[in-house]
């Protein structure tokens, strides 16, 4: 783990350091498609070291009708999927 690069995102309440070691030793599958980008950058911001991009279908966003257009959606499509995946590591035991 990086001293300090990680230090504001461990200050949320629930992240703390066992909870950054956890995002920082998870695994993201990334499915394939045009969030994908933006799903593998925020992982990877939020520290994840191994992420990959996997065909096989995206989980429904379920805020899409929000969004009148493409670009936009996308990466609200991508930011969502990187914070489930993120919650889900923390999570875990």
């Amino acid at each position: 783990m990086s001293a300090g690069r990680y230090d504001r995102q461990q200050r949320l309440p629930g992240v703390g350091a066992t909870g950054q070691l956890r995002i920082e030793h998870s695994a993201a599958l990334i499915p394939a498609g045009p969030s994908a980008a933006v799903a593998l950058a925020y992982v990877a911001r939020a520290g994840v070291e191994r992420a990959e991009i996997v065909q096989h279908p995206a989980p429904a966003f379920p805020h899409a009708p929000a969004f009148a257009f493409d670009g936009p959606r996308r990466v609200a499509e991508g930011a969502h999927f990187a914070i489930v995946h993120l919650l889900e590591a923390i999570r875990s035991a």
